[in-house]
């Protein structure tokens, strides 16, 4: 989650750079709908890491309030790309009891230590697996970006899509340009 909010912080960092004061003034004005549900869900997952107990039924609660989220905003093309990113992230911790699987060797590759399959990792929502042990050993935490970079951390399929997304929906937003999926439904729902 650190590494999560540290990609965002620079992605934010990057289009302010680029688009100034109109990118943020842009960005104040722009408005989601569901803004509780968001809320809600991170709240959900908070507790789930905090408390290490009921992930399986923290996850659902967080689910739902991000399917409704999503789906209120589903306009948006950076929202649907991100939704599409959790979604795969929450079909792989459905899988696996609630938790995000991480491999040892990347575990290894991050932190330089081995971890024993079968251990939780400390307010987060993954738990060390081995390939074997996971369910959609593809979709959980396993790729690393290159060279020295690659300690960073060890991210999911789904992580890249949502970050692919709220980059887009932060872009378009600030560089004040229509966003794509809006304009192709509106188009539909005109010729309808």
């Amino acid at each position: 989650m650190i590494v999560l909010t540290g990609s965002l912080s620079l992605m934010l960092g990057v289009l302010i750079w680029r688009y100034g004061r109109v990118g943020l003034d842009q960005l104040a004005t722009f408005q989601l709908r569901g803004g509780l549900a968001a809320v809600l869900a991170l709240m959900a997952q908070i507790v789930s890491m905090w408390t290490q107990q009921h992930r399986f039924e923290w996850l659902a609660v967080s689910i739902l309030f991000l399917a409704w989220f999503g789906w209120l905003n589903r306009r948006h093309l950076g929202i649907v790309l991100a939704s599409v990113g959790i979604a795969l992230n929450m079909i792989v911790m459905l899988a696996n009891g609630g938790v995000m699987p991480v491999s040892p060797e990347s575990i290894s590759r991050v932190a330089d230590a081995y971890v024993e399959p079968g251990t939780p990792l400390s307010f987060s929502k993954s738990n060390v697996q081995t390939a074997e042990q996971t369910t959609f050993a593809w979709l959980s935490d396993r790729l690393h970006l290159p060279g020295p970079l690659g300690q960073l951390a060890a991210w999911s399929i789904g992580d890249i899509l949502l970050l692919a997304g709220i980059w887009h929906l932060l872009w378009s937003v600030m560089k004040g340009q229509v966003d794509y999926a809006r304009v192709i439904s509106e188009d539909v729902a005109a010729v309808s």
